[in-house]
C-alpha cells in the first residue's frame, strides 16, 4: 500500500522539490499538496493520512499552531516540520508540541528527507507498538488484581467459616473435661486433651493464613504507637520462659537500659517475637535462647536479635527463609506462614529481617526496627540537573533520596529498596513512564508505592488528566516551585501512611 502524505507548503518551488524527491526515493508514497494551514489542518481530519509534512511558517498559521491545534483534538500521527535554517529553538519547540522529527531545507535536503519521513514512520509504528502492548499489560493487571481479589475474599470466607466450628468444638471439649458434662475415664481425657491440641493448631493454622493474606493485600491495619521495646521483649519473654524451663533450657532478655521509645505496632511487634522465640524453644534441645536489643545510630535503628543454642540451618535453606508455603527440613508442620508473616510485619514497620545460621551451630534471627522515620523517595529522571535539584529539594525537607536516569534501572531499585515515593519523568531515553508504571503496579511488592509524575510536556499533562480515572496518577509540571514540589511529596507520603 503507498504511504499516504499530506505535504503543507505555501511555496510552489518547494513543493515541486519535495514531490521530486519523493519520486525518487524508491518508496511508493501518495502525496496531498495544500498551501493553508486551515485547509491543511481540515485535510487531517478529513482523511487518513500516515505522515504530515509541515513547513514552519506559513500565511496563516505556523507548524507549531497547527500541532498544538490537532494534538488538543486528539489526532496522532507522524508530523515532520520543515524550516528554513537549522535552528535549535525551533526543533526543540516543534519536539515538545509533539511533532516527530524536523528536516532543514539546505545542501542536504534530498538526503535527508526520505530517511527522517523513513524514521517518523518507523517510531510512529513502535509507538503504537508500546501502547497496545502498554493496553495489553494494563489488562492483564486487572484481571490479576480480579483473580488475586478472588482468591483473598475466598481465602477470608473460608477462614471465618472454620472458625465458627472451631470455636463450637472447642468449647464442647473444654466442658468434658472440666467435668461439668459428667465424669470422664483416664483414657477418655487423653483423647480429648489430643483433640484440643489440634483444634487449637488447626486455629493457628487459620490465624497465619488470615493474617498473610490481609498482608498480602494491604489490608492489615497497623496502629502506631511510642513504645519501650524493652518492655515488649521482657513481656514475650516473661510468658514464653516457663516453657522452655519445662524443656530444660533457658530464655533470657540482654537488653539496653538506654533505649529510645519507637513508634510501632507492639501487638505486631510481639507477634513477631512470639514466632521467633516459639520457633527458637521448638529447634532448641539444650543450652538457650537469648533476646537482645541494642540501638544502631548510624543506621538510625534499633536491632532485636533473637539467638539459640539449637540445630540450626542448612545453608541451602537460608534464601528461603521467609518465603511463604516454605516447609524446611528444620521444620516440623505448620502453615510454612510463621517467617513470612514476619517479614510482612517488620517491612511494613520499615525495617527488615534476617538470619545468620550454620548447621548444628544455632542461629541469630535478627530484625531492624527505625528509630526515626525517614521517608526513601526514588527520583526516575534522564536528566542529571533535574536528579540535582529534585535531590537538593528532598535532602533539604528530610529526606533521604535514590535516583537513576534510566527507567529500566528504576524498576530494579524500587524492587530492592521499597521507597515510599516515586517520583517519575514521563519521558525516559530507555523506556516509557507509562512502562514503568506497567511494570511497578504489576508486582505485589511495588503495587502500592505511590507514584508522582514530572514532565515538561503539556500534552503528557493532558494525557495523564485524560486518563485519570485509569491510571490515577498525580502530576507535578516542570520546572516546578519549591514549595509546590514539597507539598505534594508530604501529601502524597500522608495519604500512603494513613492507608497503612
Amino acid at each position: 500500500m503507498p504511504v499516504k502524505i499530506l505535504l503543507i507548503e505555501d511555496n510552489p518551488d518547494h513543493i515541486l522539490l519535495t514531490k521530486r524527491i519523493l519520486s525518487k526515493a524508491g518508496a511508493d508514497y501518495q502525496i496531498d499538496v495544500v498551501s493553508e494551514a486551515r485547509k491543511g489542518i481540515d485535510k487531517i481530519f478529513q482523511k487518513d493520512y500516515d505522515l504530515v509534512l509541515c513547513d514552519y511558517r506559513l500565511p496563516d498559521y505556523s507548524a507549531l499552531d497547527i500541532l498544538k491545534e490537532i494534538r488538543g483534538k486528539g489526532k496522532d500521527l507522524p508530523f515532520v516540520v520543515i524550516t528554513s535554517s537549522g535552528s535549535e529553538k525551533i526543533a526543540v519547540e516543534a519536539m515538545k508540541e509533539g511533532a516527530y522529527d524536523y528536516v532543514v531545507k539546505d545542501l542536504q535536503y534530498q538526503d535527508v528527507l526520505p530517511v527522517v519521513i523513513q524514521r517518523s514512520l518507523s517510531r510512529y509504528e513502535a509507538k503504537k507498538d508500546k501502547e497496545r502492548l502498554e493496553r495489553e499489560l494494563r489488562e492483564s493487571n486487572e484481571k490479576l488484581r480480579q483473580m488475586y481479589e478472588v482468591k483473598s475474599n475466598f481465602t477470608s470466607m473460608v477462614s471465618h467459616e472454620l472458625r465458627t466450628p472451631l470455636t463450637a468444638i472447642k468449647e464442647g471439649i473444654a466442658i468434658v473435661l472440666d467435668g461439668i458434662a459428667g465424669e470422664i475415664n483416664s483414657e477418655q481425657r487423653e483423647f480429648l486433651e489430643t483433640a484440643k491440641r489440634n483444634v487449637d493448631r488447626l486455629n493457628r493454622l487459620i490465624n497465619d493464613v488470615l493474617d498473610f493474606s490481609k498482608l498480602e493485600s494491604k489490608k492489615m491495619v497497623f496502629k502506631m504507637y511510642d513504645c519501650d521495646i524493652n518492655e515488649i521483649i521482657r513481656e514475650v519473654v516473661r510468658v514464653h520462659k516457663p516453657v522452655a524451663e519445662e524443656k530444660g533450657i533457658y530464655l533470657k532478655a540482654e537488653l539496653d537500659s538506654q533505649m529510645p521509645e519507637i513508634k510501632v505496632d507492639p501487638d505486631r511487634i510481639n507477634q513477631v517475637l512470639n514466632n521467633l522465640i516459639t520457633n527458637a524453644i521448638k529447634f532448641t534441645n539444650s543450652g538457650g535462647i537469648t533476646v537482645s536489643a541494642s540501638k544502631d545510630e548510624r543506621q538510625g535503628a534499633v536491632t532485636v536479635c533473637v539467638e539459640d543454642t539449637g540445630e540450626g540451618i542448612k545453608q541451602e535453606d537460608l534464601p528461603r527463609l521467609f518465603q511463604k508455603f516454605q516447609q524446611l527440613t528444620r521444620h516440623k508442620g505448620g502453615t510454612g506462614l510463621g517467617l513470612a508473616i514476619c517479614k510482612e510485619i517488620v517491612e511494613s514497620h520499615g525495617g527488615r529481617i534476617w538470619v545468620e545460621s550454620e548447621l548444628g551451630k544455632g542461629s541469630r534471627f535478627k530484625f531492624t526496627l527505625p528509630l526515626v522515620r525517614r521517608y526513601k523517595v526514588l527520583v526516575i529522571d534522564d536528566e542529571e540537573i533535574v536528579l540535582d535539584i529534585c535531590e537538593d529539594i528532598l535532602r533539604r525537607g528530610g529526606y533521604s533520596i535514590l535516583r537513576t536516569q534510566e527507567g529500566r534501572q528504576g524498576i530494579r531499585i524500587a524492587e530492592t529498596d521499597r521507597p515510599d515515593l516515586i517520583m517519575l519523568d514521563m519521558r525516559l531515553k530507555d523506556t516509557s513512564g507509562y512502562e514503568v508504571i506497567g511494570h511497578l503496579r504489576s508486582k505485589r511488592e511495588t503495587s502500592s508505592i505511590p507514584i508522582l509524575a514530572i514532565t515538561g510536556y503539556r500534552e503528557e499533562l493532558e494525557r495523564i488528566e485524560s486518563r485519570k480515572d485509569e491510571l490515577d496518577l498525580p502530576w507535578l509540571s516542570k520546572p516546578f516551585e519549591r514549595d509546590e514540589f514539597l507539598s505534594k511529596v508530604r501529601s502524597l507520603l500522608t495519604i500512603e501512611r494513613n492507608n497503612n
